[in-house]
């Protein structure tokens, strides 16, 4: 089912990024993407937005990688609630 979240505005400035940028909710819930990420990953924000994250995970990636990335997120408190 499709969130009906929005972006908080403290984030939108990151969607002006060159980077890929992805913004979820605490729950992983995407809510929003930039036009690199559209660009990079062929996904469009309306396909995707309201899905959940792990939606994108893949085989290649050891499972480490992403114990490790929510590690360093929630240490850094870059995976702070808005």
């Amino acid at each position: 089912m499709k969130s009906l979240k929005k972006t908080p505005i403290e984030l939108l400035s990151y969607l002006q990024l060159t980077d890929a940028v992805i913004i979820t909710d605490s729950n992983h819930v995407i809510l929003d993407v930039n036009k690199e990420y559209e660009s990079t990953t062929g996904y469009s924000s309306e396909s995707i937005t309201g899905l959940r994250a792990g939606f994108l995970k893949s085989r290649l990636t050891p499972q480490s990688t992403y114990t490790s990335l929510k590690c360093a997120l929630k240490e850094k408190n870059l995976g702070r609630v808005y």
